[in-house]
Parts: structure tokens; C-alpha cells; sequence
């Protein structure tokens, strides 16, 4: 089960990545560092949190919420 997350993580981290990237028109490191410094990251990497059933695009808006504020709500209200 721990290999079907991770892989999903990756394919998640590399979605979220790229819409990071190329919203804030950083670089691709710039934006790794974003991403992994972000409070939603932590969540995303613990599988029991479920963070990794939202698709991309509610993930993107998380992190931008948190970006903005400091924080995201999760059910987007």
C-alpha cells in the first residue's frame, strides 16, 4: 500500500509543481522550495490525511489560499 501512495505523491507533487511554476512564472526549483515549505506539503505528505484524493486544481487553490493568507480551508468555504 506505502508504494501505491508514493507513487501517487509523485505524480501529485509533479502536477502541483508545474501549475506553481508556471502561475507565479518562477522557476522550477523555485517553486519546489514553495511547495515544500508550504503548510499544505505537510498535510499532502501524510497519507492518512486523504489530501492526495483532491485532484490538482483544488490542490493549486489550497496552496494559493495558504500563499495569501497564511493558511487554506480545505472544503473551500
Amino acid at each position: 500500500m506505502k508504494t501505491n501512495f508514493n507513487m501517487i505523491m509523485i505524480i501529485k507533487v509533479q502536477n502541483l509543481l508545474t501549475s506553481i511554476k508556471n502561475y507565479y512564472n518562477i522557476s522550477y526549483q523555485e517553486s519546489i522550495k514553495e511547495l515544500y515549505n508550504s503548510k499544505l506539503y505537510q498535510l499532502l505528505e501524510e497519507e492518512d490525511t486523504k489530501m492526495w484524493y483532491f485532484s490538482n486544481h483544488d490542490l493549486f487553490n489550497m496552496f494559493k489560499e495558504e500563499k495569501e493568507n497564511g493558511t487554506f480551508n480545505v472544503y473551500g468555504g
